[in-house]
């Protein structure tokens, strides 16, 4: 694999299947070299084939309306100033409707159940900068007050607020700010009545110098707000269809590095996920949609264990099925109103990625996006194997390249704290392979996917 092969593969993301289980819309990301950039449309599955839906070139986050009648998803266009925004098409094609226009656009959306509302992340200026042109805010000096005020691949973000927006889907109201002020507010998750949505904020007079965050919840007829969770290391809020609150993280402030849980929010919280020991969900791969997928009493959730990232369903009373398992890294899961059917994404280490459908412990692969890369490029299977070290079991993959003579090695080392190398596709190690290096990734003490005490262990 070479350089300029990075731009033959697709990288398919997000699927989400529709409510009645016969459709599967996913985001298809391709690497354009010529203008340095990414390009991303939305698919559908339709029960037979699956095709473009979106031409692009900055088409995310589909989802779809409850009656699965729709799907809205955010729309960017082809330069920086085109800000992402939230559009609505008809399930069969057609236009697409904006129905948003935030300043710096959209982040994230979800429709409300009841199919009248969605619920957005906009993007907007401080008001000191709300009215400047481009020049006079790249010319005038910053005067920092507040942290974070940087942040890697987005530049400066102290002069801008990100804020719930109540978006009307039939156009009979302007979009409304559902959370103004001095904090920032992202992961909305509506209640099930639609008459609330849930979100995650850091309302501490010291965010940034003080551990945790917070989770709220908005009354979109009031805008009353109020703190559903005392202050946790919480990622995001979720609610069972009957409206108990959950939550992923963990309710000590600053309890990090350590492993992501879903807990139950009674008076006292409950751990449904932590005697699992390992992280029910995988931020390494950016694994889209987030948190629980809900069925009932029960979720749906992919799970880290020693590189592996497969499926588990997790009941009410903290019991677990294990679903999908194997040498490979589940991407992305939903399932449709019954729990019978689930969409996923599935990556392997010669295998960017493919769309699967599970149904009743069967599963079957949808898609053959990356056919031709793969009969066309060759790519290394990596070697397996662990090294003791003080009693513990180190995972380590090594791709070497063909032939028998002595190569260079490159010992790669990943970051987080709490992340894991492990059985998904990495471009970077397979064009290192195929430059003559042979590439060794393992995870030490620090990693996840080997339980709490790795994860803690430096």
């Amino acid at each position: 694999m070479q350089p300029s092969d990075l731009a033959s593969f697709v990288t398919p993301s997000d699927p989400q299947i529709s409510p009645d289980g016969e459709r599967i819309a996913f985001v298809v990301s391709r690497m354009d070299l010529d203008e340095d950039r990414y390009e991303r449309s939305i698919w559908v599955w339709d029960g037979s084939t699956a095709r473009p839906f979106t031409h692009g070139p900055l088409d995310l986050n589909p989802r779809w309306s409850p009656d699965g009648r729709s799907l809205a998803f955010l729309r960017g266009g082809s330069t920086p100033d085109k800000r992402p925004q939230v559009a609505i098409m008809p399930a069969g094609g057609g236009e697409a409707r904006i129905v948003s226009g935030m300043d710096l656009g959209c982040e994230e959306l979800e429709w409300s159940p009841d199919g009248k509302f969605i619920a957005a992340v906009g993007v907007g200026y401080q008001s000191e900068w709300a009215d400047l042109d481009e020049e006079e805010r790249n010319r005038r000096p910053r005067r920092v007050t507040d942290v974070p005020f940087r942040f890697d691949n987005m530049g400066w973000i102290h002069d801008r607020k990100r804020h719930l927006w109540l978006i009307t889907t039939d156009g009979s109201a302007a979009p409304r700010c559902l959370t103004e002020g001095d904090f920032d507010e992202r992961f909305p998750a509506w209640r099930p009545d639609s008459k609330a949505i849930g979100y995650t904020t850091d309302r501490s007079p010291r965010k940034a110098f003080e551990d945790g965050s917070d989770l709220f919840e908005v009354e979109i007829e009031t805008g009353e707000q109020r703190r559903i969770a005392a202050r946790g290391t919480w990622s995001f809020s979720s609610y069972r269809p009957d409206g108990v609150v959950h939550a992923v993280g963990d309710p000590v402030p600053g309890n990090w590095p350590g492993l992501v849980s879903v807990w139950r929010l009674d008076e006292d919280p409950v751990d449904l996920t932590g005697h699992l020991d390992r992280n029910i969900f995988s931020m390494t791969l950016g694994t889209a949609p987030r948190g629980p997928q809900w069925s009932g009493q029960s979720f749906f959730s992919v799970l880290e264990d020693a590189g592996r990232v497969g499926v588990v369903r997790v009941h009410d009373d903290g019991t677990v099925d294990h679903l999908v398992e194997g040498n490979r890294a589940v991407k992305g899961v939903t399932t449709d109103d019954g729990g019978r059917r689930l969409a996923m994404v599935i990556s392997t280490p010669t295998n960017p990625g493919e769309v699967y459908l599970w149904e009743d412990g069967e599963e079957c692969c949808l898609t053959e996006l990356n056919a031709d890369f793969r009969s066309e490029v060759q790519l290394i299977e990596p070697e397996h194997f662990q090294v003791a070290s003080g009693g513990v079991e180190i995972d380590v993959w090594a791709l070497v390249p063909p032939g028998d003579d002595s190569v260079p090695v490159l010992l790669n080392i990943h970051g987080g704290p709490a992340s894991q190398y492990g059985w998904g596709f990495f471009d970077e190690f397979q064009v290192f392979a195929a430059a003559g290096y042979a590439v060794v990734a393992c995870n030490p003490r620090g990693s996840t996917g080997r339980g709490l005490s790795h994860a803690r262990a430096v």
